[in-house]
């Protein structure tokens, strides 16, 4: 009857018959979704009460896709069971067996990963084996059997996302790998500029866990995007993980949001998992969605994704990357790839003419895949022509290239104020690939207005405030060379010029020209329609006679260095302009008849130009507010123009056009002005400097102060509160000044009363009055000065530069140094320390600093310094280099061996002029860290030649001991840089020099002495 009945007959038989008893169906081992109607088994309400059906399986989806209504995971043993069942499987009187053989058990019994049958198959089979050789050949056999445990254990749940061809991530690809697996780190976040990459080695990093074996349970892919609020993105992350959890209906539907984020909660904290969170525009809680606190669970990672790197901050992330734009190869080999063989092959011009249109993309993927797309059919050199041509002048014309724009400018909505958008728009102003000094950058934005008159050092901290948010937002760069500067890249900076033109709707509102020649009549007639015009380069010789520019309000005429003159007339239709730059365009003699027109002229800026006087005309202009004149010599400026200019808050005549003794007079012109808040000036006399000095007002607003080539000059004095916000000091070639003084004020009954007792440097830097705004100071050729104490009261000093200052034989006085100071707030925020040609300079600071800002030391020619003010736990987060002689570098003293070993991994030598001998006549040679054993040759057989041949008694050479020292500490110099050569790894061979340490022999054999 059975045998010849069908499928539906046979489960119609099975079910009448189940449906009559209570049953318990048990199905092992099930690898595909069953239907148990399709077999006969009665489903409720069919099936009596108690009926159970129990089913093991190794996917976690067969369980939901065939209802199970509870789960349980069978877990591996837990290490103590495991070690108790293999050693019941080995026995005892085979672990008794050799001493080697119970270590070698517990090795064989890890790598089983507390798999039962690994544990039983394996000790099974060692079980009689009672040597070494006998346990070490049945490991061997059993190899491809542990091989295969690591593909027994369940794999994550990862969905694939789907991932094109991938170039230049590898090596940040394995530094974010390496977090996975450090316990320390839970939270790890990318950022970077729109299109740079993230989400690509994102998906990366989620398709690995589908390749690679791991101990997650679970890999959940969340894209929160942009969201209007915070709890849409919470909410839209909860239904992701939701999903992926495999939550039932019954336990979400008509949940709040709290009780969502308890249901993930305790599913979540059962699980070792990885989430993956793409494109976070807004900081949130994770526990809002779920998420288990850092305490409560040591297996999870949570990954993100974001443009901007404050987001990275506030979400408490551990460890962050910053994702950059490809190296040229790399940018090269993906253009080319996308452009296609085809067309790369159609002409032999377009190879040389696409590495030209790759380079204009500047790294930045999403812009080289789609220009690379757009050029995949462009068979003829003529098109990749007109390309270049359009990715300068015009590239929103590139196919594509309006929809690149459109996603990048999800970075320019998301910021905060309409100031911070104009602010980030006025960068476009500056031509493509130039470094702004941030501070010119602010001053401009002054200029325009942006700040609403505030007073300057308000409108500087504002300033500052928001090119740091647009750093954060990836949307300013820091400059390459220094910190103070800001760069846009080059994309950014074409979308930012298509934004300021309305997205391409009025493409003459804004216009910046460079190295045009000759101004043709067709551009100017697109001058009537601008409000911003930027003109730069060498060869712009000449300008339009009476361009008419009514709606004109910012004109840059910039480095403009063949451009004589203006012609006149010119200002006479700009009615509206406020910002005239025509700073460094060097040729410029004389201001255009009609500057008086531009009524509403708020900021000039004609440094580094060779304007020999000032028109008179200027006293008209009663809106200006900023007056830069830096490095204008021999200036003239006439009387009472200056103080005129009852507007004026910004006046700069710094580094060129100094002030003598005949130009006191315009001091008092700048003390006369009620608005005045900033000043930076440059004097080169006394008697003027001393006016300075005696007007508490003209203190107060001083930020930038050089003095140079000052006769007679003995001692300045300063006053530590009065000058509270000067930024810059400068002194330079005073070569009689022999000791600056700080007069302290201080509140008393008859006012501010001076004072010139022993400070005690923990208690300035706890009040932090004096000097609190001193950022940057340089000291050069003084060659009496004596020593620089008086940067005790400079706090928040960040670059120090002493150079040449013959007799100075210690930067901080011993005077001031007591046990309290040491590791004190003495240079806490210095950032550079650069000492060079001192020859009696033997001291920095006695005893050791903290210095936890200092990033660069660099000491040249200061043969008498033997110690750094430094212990291990100087600089311990913040140091890049060490700078100097490698002379010098090999006589330093240190407290112990280990704080040497560890700041020889931070120099760099820069020569080996320096002679060991003080008065001695070391040949000098160049390092060449090419060929190490070539340098350490050379090294050697100076130092020997230099000792053998030294024999007047009188010479300081090198003792016997010394010059072992010395070249015991070459050569472990020279170990450093080879292994460093050898490895990519920083960490590695640093830490590698440590292990590998030998103890040098034979030195005196090597030099044959």
């Amino acid at each position: 009857m059975w045998q010849n009945r069908s499928q539906d007959e046979k489960a119609i038989e099975i079910f009448n018959i189940m449906k009559r008893q209570r049953f318990l169906l048990l199905l092992d081992n099930v690898c595909q979704r069953i239907d148990l109607s399709e077999i006969g088994v009665p489903l409720p309400p069919d099936a009596k009460d108690g009926s159970k059906v129990i089913i093991t399986t190794r996917s976690l989806k067969i369980c939901s896709e065939m209802e199970a209504q509870r789960r349980f995971k069978v877990e591996c043993l837990p290490s103590t069971e495991a070690l108790n069942l293999f050693m019941l499987m080995v026995r005892e009187d085979t672990l008794s067996s050799h001493p080697d053989i119970r270590n070698l058990a517990y090795s064989v019994m890890e790598r089983c990963k507390g798999l039962p049958l690994a544990l039983v198959t394996v000790g099974r089979a060692l079980a009689d084996k009672n040597t070494l050789g006998e346990w070490e050949q049945a490991i061997q056999e059993l190899e491809n059997f542990l091989l295969e445990i690591s593909d027994r254990l369940p794999r994550a749940v990862v969905d694939e996302m789907p991932l094109g061809h991938i170039v230049g991530l590898d090596r940040l690809y394995e530094r974010v790998c390496s977090c996975l697996t450090d316990y320390k780190v839970r939270i790890i976040g990318l950022y970077g500029t729109g299109g740079i990459g993230k989400t690509t080695l994102m998906k990366k990093i989620n398709n690995e866990f589908l390749k690679t074996s791991h101990q997650f349970d679970t890999v959940i892919w969340v894209a929160v995007s942009k969201k209007e609020k915070v709890q849409e993105s919470v909410r839209a992350a909860q239904e992701v993980i939701r999903n992926q959890l495999q939550i039932p209906d019954s336990m979400w539907q008509g949940r709040t949001e709290d009780e969502r984020a308890t249901k993930i909660f305790n599913i979540l904290k059962t699980k070792k998992f990885v989430l993956l969170l793409d494109d976070v525009w807004q900081p949130f809680d994770l526990s809002k969605i779920g998420v288990p606190p850092l305490p409560s669970l040591l297996y999870f990672r949570v990954i993100i994704t974001t443009r901007l790197q404050k987001t990275c901050t506030e979400m408490e992330v551990q460890r962050k990357f910053r994702v950059e734009c490809l190296e040229q190869e790399e940018a090269l080999a993906l253009f080319m790839k996308k452009v296609g063989e085809n067309t790369l092959n159609s002409h032999p011009d377009i190879p040389q003419l696409a590495e030209k249109v790759a380079e204009r993309c500047k790294g930045l993927p999403l812009a080289i895949v789609t220009v690379g797309r757009a050029m995949a059919d462009k068979n003829s050199p003529e098109k990749w022509d007109q390309a270049i041509r359009e990715l300068k002048k015009f590239p929103v014309e590139i196919s594509g290239m309006e929809l690149q724009f459109g996603v990048l400018k999800l970075s320019y909505d998301y910021l905060t104020d309409d100031i911070t958008k104009s602010c980030f728009i006025y960068c476009s102003v500056f031509p493509k690939g130039y470094e702004i000094r941030n501070d010119e950058l602010i001053e401009h934005w002054i200029g325009e207005g942006f700040f609403d008159h505030k007073d300057i050092y308000e409108a500087r901290r504002r300033g500052h405030k928001i090119i740091e948010d647009l750093k954060n937002a990836s949307l300013l760069e820091e400059g390459d060379g220094f910190k103070e500067c800001i760069k846009m890249h080059d994309v950014i900076h074409d979308m930012a010029l298509w934004i300021g033109q309305e997205c391409g709707k009025k493409m003459n509102k804004i216009l910046v020209y460079e190295s045009l020649g000759r101004v043709e009549a067709e551009r100017v007639t697109s001058w009537k329609e601008a409000e911003r015009i930027s003109l730069w380069g060498w060869n712009i010789e000449k300008l339009p006679e009476t361009p008419h520019c009514s709606n004109l309000q910012t004109l840059f005429v910039r480095e403009c260095i063949q451009l004589k003159t203006f012609p006149r007339g010119f200002f006479q239709f700009m009615p509206l302009i406020r910002v005239l730059d025509l700073s460094t365009t060097h040729c410029l003699t004389e201001l255009p008849d009609g500057i008086d027109r531009l009524m509403n002229l708020e900021y000039i800026n004609l440094s580094m130009t060779q304007v020999k006087e000032l028109p008179i005309e200027i006293m008209k202009l009663t809106k200006l507010r900023c007056l830069l004149l830096d490095g204008m010599l021999a200036l003239i400026i006439p009387p009472q123009l200056i103080s005129s200019l009852s507007s004026l808050q910004l006046f700069s005549m710094y580094d060129g056009n100094a002030l003598s003794a005949f130009r006191t007079t315009l001091l008092e012109e700048l003390e006369s002005i009620e608005a005045m808040d900033e000043l930076s000036l440059s004097f080169r006399n006394v008697a003027a400097l001393n006016k300075l000095l005696s007007s508490y007002k003209l203190q107060r607003c001083i930020r930038r102060l050089s003095i140079h080539d000052c006769r007679d000059f003995l001692l300045l004095e300063l006053s530590s509160i009065s000058l509270n916000y000067l930024e810059t000091l400068v002194i330079f070639n005073c070569l009689q000044l022999e000791e600056m003084k700080i007069s302290m004020e201080k509140q008393g009954g008859k006012g501010l009363e001076q004072s010139y007792d022993t400070p005690n440097p923990q208690l300035i830097a706890r009040s932090n009055q004096h000097f609190r705004s001193l950022r940057d100071v340089k000291i050069w050729s003084c060659p009496k000065l004596l020593n620089l104490t008086w940067l005790i009261y400079a706090a928040c000093l960040q670059s120090l530069s002493v150079q040449s200052c013959e007799s100075m034989k210690e930067v901080i006085s011993i005077d001031y140094v007591t046990s309290s100071t040491q590791h004190a707030s003495i240079f806490t925020r210095l950032t550079s320390l650069v000492l060079g040609g001192m020859p009696m300079l033997e001291s920095i600071y006695q005893g050791a600093l903290l210095f936890p800002s200092l990033e660069i030391i660099s000491v040249i020619n200061c043969p008498r310094l033997r110690r750094l003010p430094i212990d291990s736990n100087s600089a311990a987060k913040s140091l890049k280099k060490i700078e100097g002689d490698l002379t010098w570098w090999g006589r330093l003293e240190w407290k112990d061996e280990s704080v040497e070993e560890t700041f020889t991994n931070y120099f760099c030598p820069q020569y080996l002029a320096d002679p060991i001998q003080h008065s001695g006549s070391l040949q000098t040679f160049e390092m060449t860290l090419v060929s190490p054993r070539k340098a350490k040759g050379m090294a050697l057989k100076a130092i020997k030649e230099e000792f053998l041949s030294s024999e007047s008694e009188d010479d300081e050479k090198m003792s016997e001991g010394e010059l072992t020292k010395f070249a015991k500490k070459f050569k472990k110099y020279m170990k450093f840089r080879k292994a460093k050569n050898e490895s990519n790894d920083g960490k590695k061979w640093r830490n590698s020099i440590g292990k590998e340490k030998k103890i040098e022999k034979g030195v005196k054999k090597e030099l044959k002495i």
